[in-house]
């Protein structure tokens, strides 16, 4: 599984952190836990930062491949602390925005 260096902005404080990539989807997603599109992470991650009521997080941009996705979708898709649902994503969400307007009126 892929590794993600991150700097955790709390505060007044950084905290420097290195995540695997399930560990960072766990943390900035909300319920419900709904498996995104491999298009829809690969946007998240190439934008590098997230900012929500905890604080900032931003890591270096990346992107993963069909292989990683597999990987993280098992790992999503049969973790015991909060399983993730595989549901049929209509094909207009592309995009993030898109995938959080379409998640919250699923």
């Amino acid at each position: 599984m892929r590794v993600v260096k991150l700097k955790i902005f709390w505060g007044p404080g950084v905290l420097r952190e290195v995540w695997t990539v399930t560990h960072l989807l766990r943390v900035i997603d909300h319920e419900p836990l709904l498996l995104p599109p491999m298009s829809v992470l690969n946007q998240f991650f190439e934008k590098g930062t997230h900012q929500d009521e905890t604080g900032a997080y931003r890591w270096e941009p990346f992107t993963i491949t069909s292989q990683e996705y597999e990987e993280l979708s098992l790992e999503l898709l049969t973790n015991p602390h909060g399983t993730y649902q595989q549901v049929s994503v209509p094909k207009w969400v592309n995009t993030v925005k898109k995938w959080h307007k379409w998640k919250w009126d699923y």
